[in-house]
């Protein structure tokens, strides 16, 4: 239309309707795990995926975050004990994954055992 290629915009056309969206509203809020639940969950997981939920519920990581980690991103040696630095978040980028910064922050840093 900006070209003047097409005389009007189609996508204003009133037989073309909003995509809806795949999840309800209020989906994730419905879903709160107590620290019983998400134990119990760990428990049932394979060795190599338990420090996923230990990301998520010790350190408030979310699912992105968790797999965005890199071991170079924990810093055993810190005087005020171990910190994480989250650097990157995995994010879907159409079909494809890919990395991307976390959130609206360029960084994150979170001490093991306690909040930031």
């Amino acid at each position: 239309m900006d070209d003047s290629l097409i005389p009007k915009n189609p996508c204003l056309a009133k037989s073309v309707q909003d995509a809806k969206p795949k999840r309800g509203d209020g989906g994730r809020a419905e879903l709160t795990l107590t620290w019983e639940d998400t134990e119990k969950i760990r428990a049932e997981l394979p060795d190599r995926y338990k420090a996923l939920v230990d990301c998520g519920r010790g350190l408030g990581l979310r699912q992105g975050e968790i797999f965005g980690l890199s071991p170079e991103d924990v810093d055993w040696a810190h005087p005020d004990g171990p910190m994480v630095h989250v650097q990157r978040q995995v994010v879907h980028d159409g079909s494809f994954l890919a990395y991307a910064l976390p959130g609206a922050e360029t960084t994150r840093t979170r001490r093991t055992g306690g909040s930031n």
